[in-house]
């Protein structure tokens, strides 16, 4: 079955205006929001727009294969992606513009958003999902605690400031975390703007708490809220959505079913699969358990303490954290932050881990007797 790169292979030659803008351009583009623009699109305005082939000859200037080729795994295929983007007729004539891009770790935020000015006369404003950086792993956690984040922020004012004078209609995306920026940035940005948005993308984002569903700006762009997760789904289950979502069917089971480049395409669409997995929905259901289980006050310890605890071992990404040649030098930092913890929070920690662990078994065990009443041969 094809995939991402297989598409530009076999649809590179059909151009918007004989089949126009698809749920797989959507993906393409979120993807593409991974690769670094620095020094290579500009920060200001729409206007100042530079066409996908100087970005690719540029970026290809001032990043070698090998640095390329040692970057994260979904940097790495966007840049090459990227590069045979260049010569499609579908493609060729993107413009780029108003790249942004902030990290902070002191308020654990990782932002970055890219727009596209498309040959069908509209806009496509893409929002990165998590890198591999310890503080962009941070700021999804961060997600079941706080009504917004800084990167939730900065994803509404981008459309706010970047679209403040454009009439053209736009679409709004990202993979991971970046759907759900595009889907609060759709929400809850200026009314003027929310109203041109044709479509706002989700590709297995994550949600939100109750009480961001429940606003009215995203009551207003729920029905143009197209959320699509693979069967294996562990990221865009979490949390709340009240939009519908799809489920996709992967090339690769498990984790890396969240790479988009293992979502399996057929023409101009994705290949739909049968439903969410067992291990997806045991993984919902103790998370669910888990979260509501334990108030915001224990979550946030817990959440500062895991994070407190990675950072002490000098890492600054999750890549840094398994490598072999650092493996044990990082295991004897990690004991000795635990053990430099007092006993009071030893405690907590520990019994939050108890509790992550019987809510998982919990939720093992619920699934599988759903699943034998489901069975043909269980008596009833």
């Amino acid at each position: 079955m094809a995939n991402l790169s297989d598409y530009l292979d076999w649809r590179s030659d059909v151009p918007m205006d004989i089949d126009p803008f698809n749920e797989v351009d959507n993906l393409l583009l979120s993807y593409l929001a991974y690769v670094d623009y620095t020094d290579v699109v500009p920060m200001e305005s729409l206007a100042q727009s530079v066409s996908i082939t100087e970005v690719a000859r540029h970026y290809f200037e001032l990043h070698s294969d090998d640095d390329i080729m040692s970057s994260p795994e979904l940097t790495k295929t966007s840049a090459y992606l990227l590069k045979k983007m260049v010569h499609t007729k579908r493609f060729g004539k993107v413009r780029l513009a108003a790249y942004r891009q902030r990290t902070d770790r002191n308020s654990s935020t990782q932002f970055a958003a890219i727009s596209y000015l498309l040959p069908d006369k509209t806009c496509f404003a893409a929002y990165r999902g998590t890198d591999n950086s310890i503080v962009g792993w941070k700021e999804d956690f961060n997600l079941s605690l706080e009504k917004e984040t800084q990167g939730q922020i900065y994803a509404k004012e981008y459309l706010d400031e970047v679209y403040a004078h454009k009439i053209k209609k736009l679409r709004v995306g990202g993979h991971s975390k970046g759907g759900n920026f595009a889907m609060y940035a759709g929400a809850f940005c200026k009314l003027s703007i929310q109203k041109r948005i044709l479509a706002v993308y989700s590709n297995d984002g994550p949600g939100f708490r109750e009480k961001v569903v429940e606003a009215e700006g995203y009551k207003r762009i729920k029905d143009r809220i197209y959320s699509y997760i693979p069967e294996d789904s562990i990221v865009g289950i979490l949390l709340e959505q009240k939009n519908k979502k799809q489920v996709i069917k992967t090339s690769i089971n498990g984790v890396m079913a969240h790479n988009p480049q293992n979502w399996e395409i057929e023409r101009n669409h994705f290949v739909r699969g049968k439903g969410r997995s067992k291990g997806s929905i045991v993984f919902d259901k103790t998370i669910r358990r888990w979260i509501y289980d334990v108030n915001d006050e224990r979550r946030k310890f817990f959440i500062d303490a895991v994070f407190g605890i990675m950072e002490s071992t000098g890492a600054t990404n999750l890549i840094d954290l398994i490598d072999p040649k650092e493996k044990a030098m990082t295991l004897g930092v990690i004991r000795e932050a635990l053990g430099a913890m007092s006993k009071e929070d030893q405690k907590v920690f520990w019994g939050l881990i108890r509790k992550f662990i019987s809510s998982g078994t919990s939720s093992f065990v619920e699934e599988v007797l759903t699943q034998s009443k489901k069975s043909p041969t269980s008596k009833r």
